[in-house]
């Protein structure tokens, strides 16, 4: 399957998605109610509203993303100063910011833990590393730049 042009996914689709975000989100409190009472009618354990929730939350934290990345690019001159450091900087600080709310929300709402083992003298120097990662799922290039970004203090380009 081909991806939309560069235009339309910058013209129609992120537009589309911040509107789809902020439908959800103001029948957030339907969709919970029909989802409290699916769960108690089937025995789910409060499955479906715990679903219904971070559905709802990542697409909030795909919008916020979208319009803050946005404002990032106008900021850095409509990507001329995109390449420099300080841009990055605040590009990749962003990035764990909304990385940090999202698995905040996961280990809050799904009881998400993650194990994560490093060897020692990981921390010692800021010299480039290798990070290798075992991937069993689509989310875990998210879990893996969350660990670059905040529990490491490293950008993706110095590993």
């Amino acid at each position: 399957m081909r991806l939309p042009p560069v235009w339309v996914r910058r013209v129609v689709v992120a537009p589309l998605v911040v509107v789809l975000a902020l439908a959800v989100t103001v029948t957030l409190p339907v969709w919970l109610f029909i989802g409290v009472v699916a769960s108690l009618l089937m025995g789910w354990r409060f499955r479906l509203p715990r679903l219904l929730w971070m559905i709802t939350v990542y697409l909030l934290w795909e919008a916020t993303a979208l319009v803050g990345l946005f404002a990032l690019w106008v900021a850095s001159g409509f990507g001329r100063r995109m390449h420099r450091a300080r841009t990055q900087h605040v590009h990749y600080r962003f990035v764990a910011w909304m990385l940090r709310t999202l698995f905040w929300n996961a280990h809050w709402v799904l009881r998400l833990d993650i194990d994560v083992r490093v060897p020692p003298g990981f921390h010692d120097d800021a010299k480039p590393c290798v990070i290798a990662s075992r991937h069993a799922g689509p989310a875990d290039s998210f879990v893996l730049i969350h660990a670059v970004l905040n529990w490491f203090d490293r950008s993706p380009a110095s590993c």
